[in-house]
């Protein structure tokens, strides 16, 4: 069970009575509780003596307001590197501390700060802003912690991260931003003086009958998205988060005891999130209206009451993607550290093929399966034999592939759709699976078909779907590769120009050997080509279910659009199985051979990820792209690497490699 995380939020002024004495009742009980302050230090000095005294470590928090003149700005300075603006305003921070501040204090430097890059505004080096951001408090944080002090930032203003006009689950896609999870994961490295703060506010009063269910998760609880985005960029939850100001209005609250269902709903969704560590109510200073007197009656609520934590670790809201702590990164077009990329001002027009041809796929070897989806259906065959096996059947109106004279197993959902809204237009549907070659699509789409000159489109046209193909293998104890070759068709049309869909969990994969890689979800590109990988070691010989899964959460909504995409192929192969060394033989005397020259392994360390290219620098063309962690052979060091990687060689920039 989980206590009362409420806290409050305080300031020169405003109506304080009774607060000392509910601090020592907590402390008395061993309970911490959380206290946030701008601009006055007081009550944070009384809160640090109160823990003293009672043994207890509190969440404490301060900052500097610039509107009461305590500091000359308050947000970044968005055209100056992040790591050289950071430490002038933290120096300017620290130079202004009474000298009783105590280092168990948390300092959030900034407020509110812009996340979304508009109009005339500038950003250093064309940086979206929330990656800035990012930046900016990774290097906050280190300056204030080799100094002694804990950092918390950036205090996202409630409703943000998120662009405006796009749906709320695009906060996952701003927490994932390459500077964001940096930050993140320094956070959950560094979670004793390292935080995320956040605001809180539900931008509408309880007069107008709304409820909690109307503002979660787009306003309370928008923090699920940094938890989402840290699962699914393999970054541990570990991190604290502070949710330095909630409420309602800026200027007005509910009275007690109107107020308690409103806090035991708060209780209900924070006790799930252990990483929260207070919920400070806006506000006990004064200045704004009478809400300091609202807020105060609050302090009548019996803060040891008890809430269920439920199950842990507790799943992110579905708008969020559902996750769970080592859900599969995303496989998205990244923003590289080596060139950053500024966004094109309109997308590729739909007549036009795409910026980059397909990345061809080495060749299957000793492959166990090579899907190609090529040949005939089991109807045309029947109709006129000459054409061969049938490479198909037909379920509904797909057509599911047979290879080997063996019918791959197909499964479809139907009906409830528990990774959405419980909306009824996104309840599962049937797709259509259709095999193509080039008399079946426009001479601007060939780019979609395989070196056998064939494709698969798989497809919903209004309604989400979620499909498994697999097939039935016999392995023997090893690893093995499977790898999905897919090129994705989830787009809007506007003024007849696809855009890649915003929502980030709208489109996922899944590769499976039995029941393991179920569900765990890679996310591919919703307008272009990813090739999409996961090894599976096997330990005991069998047969097993081996294939993939396409799930489209939402309905393809009013806009003309497609909910699909085109499979070029998808392989098995073995990577290493596991064969006892025969008994060695005794051979006669020879010559020792010259020994082999050093091998070099490094791996792809930056989370970004990294391109492959022709030649040694970022004016030759790109020829993969290579995730985090990704294993790299080194055939000559330098500035650019010469490495072999998939059988390919090419020239990776070795600042973003690291040795094994």
């Amino acid at each position: 069970m989980a206590k009362s995380k409420l806290g409050f939020h305080t300031g020169p002024g405003g109506k304080k009575d009774g607060l000392g004495n509910w601090e020592r009742a907590l402390n008395q009980a061993g309970q911490p509780f959380g206290l946030k302050a701008a601009d006055e230090y007081g009550p944070l000095f009384e809160a640090v003596e109160i823990g003293r005294q009672h043994n207890v470590q509190n969440w404490l928090g301060f900052r500097f307001s610039e509107a009461a003149h305590r500091i000359s700005r308050e947000v970044p300075d968005y055209d100056v590197a992040p790591w050289e603006d950071a430490p002038i305003l933290c120096q300017e921070i620290i130079d202004k501390l009474p000298r009783e501040f105590d280092k168990s204090v948390w300092l959030e430097p900034i407020n509110e700060p812009r996340d979304e890059n508009s109009g005339s505004d500038t950003i250093y080096n064309n940086l979206n802003a929330t990656d800035y951001l990012g930046e900016w408090c990774l290097a906050a944080a280190i300056f204030l912690n080799e100094r002694g002090y804990k950092f918390m930032g950036p205090s996202f203003n409630a409703g943000r991260p998120g662009r405006e006009g796009f749906p709320v689950e695009d906060a996952v896609a701003q927490y994932s931003q390459p500077g964001m999870l940096k930050f993140l994961r320094y956070c959950a490295e560094n979670p004793d003086k390292a935080g995320l703060s956040v605001h809180d506010y539900s931008w509408s009063t309880w007069q107008e009958g709304q409820t909690v269910e109307d503002w979660y998760p787009r306003l309370w609880g928008r923090f699920e998205a940094a938890i989402a985005a840290a699962d699914i960029h393999g970054i541990p939850r570990t991190f604290p988060i502070f949710v330095t100001e909630f409420g309602f209005a800026h200027r007005e609250a509910p009275v007690w005891p109107e107020a308690e269902a409103y806090l035991d709903a708060r209780n209900e969704m924070l006790a799930r999130w252990p990483q929260v560590k207070y919920d400070a109510a806006w506000t006990l200073q004064e200045g704004w209206g009478a809400i300091d007197h609202h807020v105060n009656s609050w302090l009548q609520y019996p803060a040891q009451r008890e809430f269920d934590e439920g199950e842990q670790p507790a799943r992110t809201h579905p708008l969020f993607g559902g996750t769970l702590p080592g859900d599969t990164p995303i496989v998205q077009p990244p923003t590289l550290p080596e060139e950053p990329v500024t966004p094109p001002v309109t997308p590729p027009p739909i007549t036009m093929p795409p910026p980059q041809p397909p990345v061809p796929i080495p060749p299957t070897t000793d492959g166990l399966l090579s899907l190609k989806f090529t040949g005939w259906g089991e109807r045309d065959v029947a109709h006129n034999p000459a054409n061969g096996p049938a490479t198909w059947y037909d379920v509904r109106n797909v057509q599911v592939p047979i290879i080997g004279g063996q019918r791959m197993i197909y499964w479809e959902a139907e009906g409830h759709n528990q990774f959405a809204d419980g909306k009824p237009w996104n309840n599962f549907a049937a797709p259509e699976g259709i095999h193509k070659w080039d008399k079946m699509l426009p001479a601007h789409e060939h780019y979609l078909l395989n070196e056998s000159g064939r494709t698969y489109h798989l497809f919903g046209p209004s309604h989400p779907w979620w499909v498994r193909y697999s097939h039935r293998l016999h392995l023997a104890p090893g690893t093995y590769h499977l790898r999905l070759d897919i090129w994705g068709d989830w787009v809007d049309i506007v003024n007849e120009q696809k855009r890649p869909k915003p929502d980030p969990g709208h489109a996922r994969v899944e590769l499976f050997v039995g029941e393991r890689g179920r569900e765990q979800w890679l996310r591919p590109n919703y307008h272009g080509q990813s090739l999409l990988e996961r090894e599976f070691t096997i330990e005991t010989a069998g047969e097993y279910e081996v294939g993939f899964g396409i799930l489209t959460v939402y309905a393809a909504g009013g806009s003309p659009g497609a909910n699909g995409c085109f499979l070029r192929s998808f392989t098995v192969e073995p990577v290493q199985q596991m064969i006892s060394p025969p008994l060695p033989v005794e051979q006669p005397h020879q010559p020792a051979p010259p020994p082999p020259a050093a091998l070099m392994i490094k791996r792809v360390a930056t989370p970004a990820g990294v391109w492959l290219r022709s030649g040694p620098s970022t004016s030759h063309d790109t020829l993969h792209h290579l995730l985090q962690g990704t294993l790299v052979e080194v055939l000559a060091e330098g500035e650019w690497d010469q490495v072999q990687v998939w059988g390919k060689t090419g020239y990776v920039s070795s600042r973003f490699l690291e040795k094994v």
